[in-house]
C-alpha cells in the first residue's frame, strides 16, 4: 500500500517507524507525486514537453549520482539498489537522447 511505505523501506534496507515513516512518505511519495504532476502538466501543452523532459533528466541523473556515491561510500551493493541504479541510468540516457534529437 502506498500509504504504508514499510514494505519499500524494508526492501531498501531502511528501518523506520513513526516520524521516519512520515519522512519516507513525504520525501519519496511526495517528490514522486510532484514530479508526476509536473510531467502531466508539461504533457498538456507541447511547448512544455522539453521542460518536462529536462526535469525528468535532472531527477533521474541526480538520483543515480547520489545513489552511486552512497553505494561507494557504504560499500553495500544490494541487488535492490543496483536494480534501481540501473533503471535510473537507463531512464536518464533515454531522456537525454530524446532531448538531443
Amino acid at each position: 500500500m502506498t500509504l504504508a511505505p514499510g514494505f519499500f523501506a524494508q526492501l531498501a534496507g531502511i528501518s523506520a517507524t513513526g516520524a521516519g515513516l512520515t519522512d519516507l512518505r513525504a520525501l519519496y511519495g511526495g517528490s514522486q507525486i510532484a514530479l508526476a504532476g509536473f510531467l502531466f502538466w508539461c504533457d498538456l501543452d507541447q511547448t512544455r514537453h522539453a521542460a518536462g523532459l529536462m526535469a525528468l533528466l535532472f531527477f533521474c541523473s541526480d538520483v543515480a549520482i547520489v545513489r552511486s556515491f552512497g553505494l561507494l561510500l557504504d560499500a553495500d551493493f544490494a541487488a535492490y539498489q543496483l536494480a534501481n541504479l540501473s533503471i535510473e541510468i537507463v531512464a536518464a540516457v533515454a531522456v537525454g537522447s530524446v532531448l538531443l534529437r
